[in-house]
């Protein structure tokens, strides 16, 4: 029981860890254009991968993975993500 607990945790703590990767990279994206145009929900289109690597601090537990993000320039976003952690993917 303590492992699923863990595991828990674990998706928790990622789920947070990729919102705010997320949120990072949209700000930046629009920080560093420095054209007349604004970044709006139309200029955000079409799919954005990036990978994960790092250590579950409660558990110590390595873990990788890879996220593919897609915008459909209407403000709608869908997500696909698989991670393995301590080298074991997860069960369901």
């Amino acid at each position: 029981m303590e492992t699923k607990s863990r595991r828990s945790r674990t998706r928790v703590l990622l789920c947070i860890g990729l919102l705010a990767i997320g949120v990072t990279a949209t700000a930046q994206t629009a920080a560093s254009d420095q054209s007349s145009h604004r970044c709006s929900n139309r200029t955000l289109k079409g799919s954005y991968g990036f990978l994960l690597d790092g250590t579950d601090l409660a558990s110590g537990f390595p873990f990788r993975g890879v996220v593919i993000q897609t915008y459909n320039g209407n403000g709608s976003i869908t997500q696909v993500d698989r991670v393995v952690f301590n080298g074991t993917p997860p069960t369901s």
